[in-house]
């Protein structure tokens, strides 16, 4: 989910995040469609940028998870 639901193509991106997610016991299913959640919450303004505490990287990179 943290690939589909984000939208996220890049193989060894989708890699990296797992990874970090798993180190820090995270689910990742659970975790992907969390954040698909709230990017979706924000595009349709339910949240603002001040409630997340941050524009939500809706095209994610490499650069963005180092």
């Amino acid at each position: 989910m943290l690939g589909s639901s984000l939208l996220l193509e890049d193989l060894e991106a989708i890699a990296i995040a797992n990874n970090k997610a798993n180190r820090m016991g995270v689910d990742t299913v659970s975790l992907g469609a969390f954040i698909g959640f709230i990017i979706e919450c924000y595009e349709s303004g339910f949240l603002s940028e001040k409630e997340i505490g941050m524009v939500p990287n809706l095209w994610l990179t490499m650069a963005d998870l180092q």
